[in-house]
């Protein structure tokens, strides 16, 4: 684990007794493991997956959830058992104001798999190939704004994506100030996300910050996309976008078809897709390149030999090692540190019984960062994925964009990007560590920042 990932100790967690076998972790205070969450959730994460195993049970407040901690645990609930498993329940309602009820982030059944059906070609590998110039376009906007000095590449990173993610979706990307404006929306409300987790297992009478400023935040993101609804239908003119794809899912038959309030909620799920899982590989990985000069040469050059004029922005094997690290980037640093299910129904994990009702997060993190499923997982290393690897031991240990029916959409589009924009920049650009200025991590859903990751820039001699 690298230096700046937080390791001061943290309290013995006491255990409680066991119910039907399932290892209980309750903590030492009324509202049960916040503190040791908010403390240092990765350390705590990391020692009740030692401490306990592949499934355990974390109590906070009144409430408690289930874990799946180890690849097992993950394939055997969102794989296996994924008819058990599904996505619904308490931990979907503070992503509601979000997503709403339907969309293809949060809803099961028909309704998922006609909207997924009629999505997918949009995200094939060779849909995804003539986005690129759109991509690079975007990278290059962004890369522009660049300037020599201490950099926050975790803001830089942010804004890149959300660019793509803009840009695809709606054609535009940050050069109109609108479409700034709800980048800065969705990602605040992603941050409300997880308080909101936490917060329905706490008791009511607890202030939670925040809550004005999402409703102000979700207004700006309602009045942008109804407001292209409406544009865009006058018209007749849907485009070739995103936007214009779910304009045409309005006319989907046997009763499908999207309403506008449906058109804003894929929307936006769509673009939260597209945003936060690149947005925090990307940054991590050109902070591990800026503390290896030996990892970013070997990248700068594979990106002089193939990102010359003429050369194909799509070709996947042109930028071998540059995607290699990219994927190391993801696993080290999954953005998705928890997949949120509730048990529709009796069932089991881990041989252990779980009863209809119960709140189970599988946690990505913890999966790839399995000992027993990598070797010395707490270190960068891109060869893990290196054609003949025998990394991960374990099948499914590999899990940046789900397991399952559910896996994300958008991960050839995530792959594309991330990759891209890694090459473009260290192509211009040096980076180095500021001593002093190491990322320190907040609670949130995502392996997010406290405040951001700054490195040092320099124009390449």
């Amino acid at each position: 684990m690298h230096a700046n990932r937080p390791t001061a100790a943290l309290e013995k967690t006491k255990p409680v007794p066991r119910l039907g076998g399932l290892p209980r972790v309750q903590g030492n205070s009324p509202i049960g493991v916040v503190g040791e969450l908010l403390r240092d959730q990765y350390a705590a994460l990391r020692r009740w997956q030692r401490e306990y195993g592949g499934v355990f049970q974390l109590q906070i407040g009144p409430g408690s959830f289930v874990v799946a901690a180890d690849a097992n645990a993950a394939s055997e609930m969102l794989i296996e058992r994924g008819h058990v498993f599904m996505r619904q329940g308490p931990l979907y309602t503070p992503m509601k104001p979000l997503f709403g009820d339907n969309s293809m982030l949060s809803s099961e059944g028909p309704t998922w798999r006609s909207r997924r059906h009629a999505a997918q070609p949009q995200f094939r590998q060779r849909a995804v190939a003539a986005m690129a110039e759109r991509v690079h376009g975007s990278i290059e906007q962004v890369l522009r704004e660049l300037r020599a000095g201490p950099c926050d590449v975790y803001r830089y990173s942010g804004r890149l994506s959300m660019s793509v993610a803009l840009s695809v979706m709606f054609g535009h990307g940050l050069a109109r100030p609108e479409f700034e404006r709800i980048g800065t929306a969705i990602d605040y409300a992603i941050g409300q996300i997880a308080l909101g987790w936490v917060a329905g297992r706490l008791p009511r009478w607890l202030p939670m910050p925040g809550r004005r400023r999402l409703r102000r935040e979700l207004a700006v993101i309602d009045d942008l996309i109804y407001a292209l609804v409406v544009e865009r239908t006058r018209s007749g003119e849907f485009g070739d976008d995103l936007f214009g794809m779910l304009l045409h899912m309005q006319d989907m038959p046997d009763g499908a078809g999207l309403s506008t309030t449906d058109i804003r909620n894929e929307s936006v799920a769509l673009m939260v897709a597209g945003y936060e899982t690149t947005a925090n590989a990307i940054a991590w990985a050109l902070y591990e390149l800026a503390r290896d000069r030996a990892l970013l040469e070997l990248v700068r050059a594979e990106a002089d030999a193939n990102l010359g004029a003429g050369a194909s922005l799509a070709n996947p094997k042109a930028l071998a090692f540059t995607r290699k690290v990219f994927l190391e980037s993801l696993r080290m640093y999954p953005s998705g540190i928890w997949l949120p299910r509730n048990a529709a129904v009796d069932g089991e994990l881990g041989g252990y019984p779980i009863a209809a009702g119960t709140a189970v997060l599988c946690s990505p993190y913890l999966v790839h960062h399995d000992p027993h499923a990598w070797t010395d997982p707490e270190r960068f290393d891109p060869e893990r994925f290196a054609e003949g690897s025998d990394q991960p031991r374990a099948r499914h240990a590999y899990m940046p964009f789900g397991l399952g029916q559910h896996m994300c959409i958008g991960q050839h589009l995530a792959m594309l990007e991330g990759t891209l924009a890694l090459a473009r920049l260290v192509q211009r650009w040096d980076l180095a560590p500021i001593p002093g200025r190491e990322p320190t991590m907040r609670i949130s859903t995502t392996m997010s920042t406290k405040d951001g990751i700054w490195l040092q820039l320099s124009p390449r001699e």
